[in-house]
């Protein structure tokens, strides 16, 4: 796993828990376990997805709203890696480039 993959893992698995007022989950590494299992009901998920968009510039198309691309920390960090560029360095990501120092 890359450095941006887990920074991304990471990041997601803190507003999960933030969301979900746990803690504990920032610590762990259960990135294919269902995040409604950690707490995350419909409503949360929606803002989950809007501080996604916001944190790193990126736009989930209405084609990408499903269930199943949300599910797991590994499922989301799936479809937020593409929308960075890919990899570090790219000029076109400004993400990787500030918060990894690429």
């Amino acid at each position: 796993m890359t450095s941006m993959e887990e920074e991304i893992k990471r990041f997601i698995r803190e507003i999960v828990a933030d969301l979900s007022h746990h803690a504990s989950l920032v610590q762990g590494h259960e990135d294919t376990k269902s995040i409604q299992s950690m707490g995350i009901d419909s409503v949360m998920l929606i803002h989950l997805i809007v501080r996604l968009e916001l944190y790193f510039d990126i736009v989930f198309e209405d084609e990408e709203m499903l269930l199943e691309n949300f599910e797991t920390v590994q499922a989301i960090s799936g479809r937020i890696i593409p929308k960075l560029g890919g990899a570090l360095g790219d000029p076109a990501n400004k993400w990787l480039d500030c918060t990894l120092g690429a």
